[in-house]
């Protein structure tokens, strides 16, 4: 009787061709543990994250990698990058973070790892706290100090940014963070970096910066 039962309810199903009931269907069946039937509802409901599940769940993280990167759905190339992190497979890992916006755990993942080079890359895609914790992972390991620099002034330290940049004799980014300098910066930092400017012969902004330190 419950077959049969079943076996209308399938039939209307299909013949409803409705998303949800797709999908509700899908995981009745995942839960009778028939996948692959589950898997072709899933399909139909286009539940891209139920679909990446069952195929990570029966060892196809290959398959789920295919439908993360040809959907570009979020919740499906998270789920993935979990798995591949599971693995140790970093690179893969860092790569599905990045395709589901999770940008902190590919970040993580790339400090933990010391891929510096995708780091900056990241951290310029993601929020200023970010920004501002790769600049100083940057600093504490005194590598790629132009990076750290260019990454406080995006996050909006831009005293930091001027520090570090005179710091390090960084004086290409100076000359941009001067750019972002008002009345209402630091006057110490107005000053010190239009004696930078006077001694580099660019007495123009020179002035721009004494004025808007009001001296």
């Amino acid at each position: 009787m419950l077959m049969e039962d079943n076996l209308s309810l399938e039939i209307y199903i299909n013949k409803m061709k409705d998303k949800d009931l797709y999908k509700w269907w899908g995981h009745y069946l995942e839960s009778q543990s028939d996948m692959e039937a589950a898997l072709h509802y899933y399909d139909l409901a286009q539940d891209y994250l139920s679909q990446v599940r069952v195929h990570c769940y029966l060892g196809n993280i290959q398959k789920a990698s295919e439908i993360a990167n040809e959907t570009g759905n979020r919740a499906a190339s998270y789920h993935v990058a979990r798995q591949y992190e599971g693995q140790d497979e970093i690179s893969q890992s860092v790569h599905f973070y990045t395709r589901a916006q999770a940008y902190n755990n590919a970040i993580r993942l790339c400090k933990e790892n010391n891929l510096d080079e995708q780091l900056m890359n990241l951290a310029l895609l993601s929020n200023p706290e970010d920004m501002m914790d790769t600049a100083m992972y940057y600093e504490e390991k005194g590598t790629h100090m132009d990076r750290a620099v260019m990454l406080y002034h995006k996050a909006g330290h831009v005293s930091k940014a001027l520090e570090l940049a005179f710091a390090t004799e960084q004086f290409g980014a100076l000359q941009l963070i001067a750019e972002d300098l008002n009345e209402n910066s630091d006057p110490a930092l107005l000053a010190r970096c239009s004696d930078f400017f006077i001694k580099h012969a660019q007495y123009q902004k020179a002035v721009e910066l004494l004025v808007a330190a009001k001296k």
